[in-house]
């Protein structure tokens, strides 16, 4: 099977193709996908990210959002897609899979959509799904004396009014006004109601349960008393925060995402946005972490989560600093990449005194790219222990600019040689271009091995003419006078050529393709088929 970053990319432009033409013929990557499938795979969307057999695939690799939001958009929590998948199949549900979904999207729909046959190698479940909060209490039920003393005969207001008839009041015409000279309506009968406003309006008022109310919003998020009900939900949400009813609460926002995403209007959508950041205190938010990381609601549970913004950026650091296990250390940093908001706490977090929490923040910030760190990062390499220094140098070679650069010269020449390898490993592409000659210096003092062989390569990443000549002189067998280059070191300076590709590396392991030392020559070979082919 294809690695699982070529599956992925082949995926995410199947439906970037299928999205801009549904139309369109993917012939081409049909095939790829079907061989690189081999003996089939398993795509599962968590509330963290694409997972490809049960491997969550880091932030950032290229297809993954888009697969995410298309599972997101159908309601898909997980796709198989057996061995042996004709190329018909795939081309018919991929289409219906980058199409907006129908009837609300779901399993069911989609498999209709896609002509899917239920006995057929593409299998599509459900994400885990929260309890409706109909399914557990009801969210809105009043409680000891004071409901029954209302339920007895109260003459005080209920709860919620009528939202229809609030609703149709709101957009009826207002009454024409009346003239200054004339003669004012007559008094109200004894006992009566105005007439200035419809007698049904003042017994209209009664009991709406939340599980209603988030009905009529996903039903018709665009309706007309769709923000008094949002009103009514947003009060509701914030007392069902307030006792602590976690499941009832992420069953509600996620009722409120799907209402969102119904919506039509950047305005309309805004207003249930604004209703789920309302309800997400931070003492709700601390209090959901662990559900929303290691529990059993993460596929819907995490998006609404995830809400909470920068809040929720600072519960998922507190989780991480305060997790006993390394599983739970893992999944927060996993959730923790997904984060958009709250980066500055992620940084701040570089001057923890725990040297775990300063390890697990810089890899943190080299994972999500996070360039305002690399000052702090720089300052880590002056730390005692080179398990943080190591962190925060693999973590500066992953960011862009200037500061990252002088950052990870300092790494390179760290004198733990793990440290060394660490920010080496990171090294490569464009923003690595001004490291070339620091590192061709660096091959010239390096004793360690590894840390020679990881340089060769870092050169092959970073691919300029220059880095192309250095390696070339490293796969030169040497001289009577300077003596013979060990083979490693040669065939790690041509696996750093295979890297780099172009003319110019090809150029010169062809020369080294005859040589007399049998491994450098069929190394040599291969590299060049690998980079023709």
């Amino acid at each position: 099977m294809a690695a699982p970053s070529t599956i992925i990319g082949t995926l995410g432009e199947l439906l970037a193709l299928l999205e801009r033409d549904p139309a369109a013929t993917p012939d081409t990557l049909i095939r790829q996908l079907g061989s690189a499938v081999g003996g089939g795979i398993t795509l599962s969307a968590d509330g963290f990210a694409i997972s490809l057999d049960g491997h969550p695939l880091p932030a950032g690799t290229p297809g993954a959002e888009r697969l995410f939001e298309a599972c997101h958009r159908h309601r898909v929590g997980r796709v198989t897609l057996g061995a042996g998948t004709g190329p018909e199949v795939l081309a018919r549900f991929f289409r219906a899979f980058a199409s907006a979904p129908a009837s609300g999207g779901g399993v069911e729909a989609l498999s209709r959509e896609a002509g899917l046959d239920p006995a057929g190698p593409i299998r599509l479940e459900p994400p885990r799904r929260l309890p409706k909060a109909s399914d557990t209490i009801q969210l809105d039920a009043p409680s000891g004396t004071a409901a029954e003393s209302r339920e007895a005969g109260s003459t005080g207001r209920e709860l919620f009014p009528d939202l229809d008839l609030l609703a149709a009041e709101r957009a009826a015409p207002s009454p024409p006004a009346v003239s200054p000279a004339a003669p004012p309506p007559p008094a109200a009968p004894s006992g009566g109601i105005s007439p200035a406003r419809p007698a049904a309006a003042a017994t209209a008022f009664h009991r709406v349960p939340l599980p209603e109310l988030l009905e009529r919003l996903e039903a018709a998020p665009d309706a007309p008393e769709a923000s008094i009900i949002l009103q009514h939900v947003s009060t509701l949400l914030r007392r069902v925060a307030e006792e602590r009813r976690l499941e009832d609460l992420l069953s509600a926002g996620a009722a409120l995402l799907r209402a969102e995403a119904g919506a039509t209007t950047p305005e309309s959508a805004r207003r249930y946005d604004l209703a789920l950041r309302r309800a997400l205190t931070r003492a709700a938010l601390r209090d959901l972490v662990p559900l929303v990381v290691m529990g059993p609601y993460r596929a819907e549970g995490f998006p609404v989560f995830r809400r909470g913004g920068a809040d929720a950026t600072d519960a998922l650091l507190e989780f991480l600093v305060a997790a006993p296990s390394v599983d739970e250390r893992a999944s927060a940093f996993r959730a923790l990449q997904t984060m958009t908001e709250g980066t500055h706490s992620i940084v701040h977090m570089l001057q923890h005194d725990a040297w775990y929490v300063l390890r697990n923040v810089a890899e943190l910030c080299g994972v999500m790219g996070l360039a305002q760190a690399a000052p702090r990062l720089t300052a880590l390499l002056g730390h005692g222990d080179e398990r943080v220094r190591r962190a925060a140098a693999g973590a500066l070679a992953r960011l862009e600019g200037a500061d990252a650069l002088e950052g990870t010269r300092r790494a390179l020449r760290d004198a733990a040689p793990v440290v060394r390898l660490e920010a080496a490993k990171a090294v490569g592409g464009a923003r690595s271009l001004g490291l070339a000659m620091t590192v061709a210096h660096l091959l010239e003092e390096e004793s360690h091995p590894d840390v020679t062989r990881e340089l060769l390569l870092a050169l092959g990443r970073i691919g300029t003419p220059e880095a192309i000549q250095v390696l070339g002189k490293a796969a030169e067998p040497g001289g009577r006078f300077r003596g013979r280059k060990p083979t490693a070191t040669r065939l790690a300076a041509i696996e750093g050529l295979r890297l780099a590709g172009g003319q110019g590396a090809q150029r010169l392991l062809l020369s080294l393709s005859s040589d007399t030392d049998r491994a450098v020559g069929h190394a040599a070979s291969r590299a060049l088929d690998a980079i023709a082919g």
